[in-house]
């Protein structure tokens, strides 16, 4: 991959990360999603997941004939999916989840519980970086809003550092990057996934799982391929 190509997937990255965690973190506002509405439709990328997940997003995006109804839809949803809100206790699967809860912890842990160890080392990742993760109506740091943040974070350190042509910084973020996204998301973003299927009633919230876990694997073989040399020469 060339400095040029390069250059081109991290501000696709500083975008879509930013884009993703601020759809995980917070119910969708009317602004917001007027402007996905009139989003134009994206390429196909060739990873399925990718792939499947945008097309039930934009499938529910262009059944909207009234944005205020779908807001409210959506916010039923975020609500039911990653809070549970409105669920029966009786309903609750075998671990007592209400919710597809969007926490590293939760589906990394027996326990099902928020917290410990692996929310220590993503907090532990933050503060080696000088980073601080936007909290709002978020309990901890290894929030999946939080981690995707962080990435988008990395990204820009990279791409900064590519423009000031401090290779060594640029390595950096980029090593970072890749460890940082198969120690983590890429290790529960699966299960995540899953779980987010049973609880939703419309396929935004599915779709956006999808999108999200087929970007983490097209970043993941970029981050390889820059790594190892893949890709071509400097432009």
């Amino acid at each position: 991959m060339g400095r040029a190509e390069e250059s081109r997937h991290l501000e696709d990255c500083i975008e879509n990360y930013g884009m993703l965690s601020r759809l995980f973190r917070l119910e969708v506002d009317a602004d917001l999603l007027n402007d996905l509405v009139d989003s134009p439709c994206v390429d196909k990328t060739g990873n399925i997941e990718f792939d499947e997940g945008y097309r039930k997003m934009r499938s529910f995006l262009d059944s909207i004939s009234d944005i205020a109804c779908a807001k409210s839809d959506l916010a039923i949803d975020y609500s039911l999916v990653f809070l549970g809100y409105g669920v029966d206790p009786d309903s609750a699967g075998a671990a007592g989840a209400r919710a597809a809860y969007p926490y590293e912890s939760f589906f990394r842990t027996g326990s099902k519980a928020l917290g410990g160890e692996h929310c220590s080392e993503v907090s532990s990742e933050y503060r080696s970086h000088a980073f601080m993760p936007t909290k709002t109506r978020i309990i901890a740091e290894d929030h999946i809003a939080c981690e995707l943040e962080f990435l988008q974070y990395l990204a820009s350190l990279e791409l900064e550092a590519t423009h000031e042509g401090d290779d060594e910084a640029a390595l950096k973020a980029r090593r970072d990057s890749l460890e940082f996204l198969q120690s983590h998301l890429l290790s529960w973003i699966d299960d995540f996934r899953k779980e987010v299927e049973k609880h939703a009633d419309i396929s935004f919230y599915p779709g956006l799982c999808e999108m999200t876990k087929g970007w983490l694997e097209i970043d993941e073989k970029a981050l390889q391929d820059s790594l190892s040399g893949k890709g071509g020469s400097d432009d």
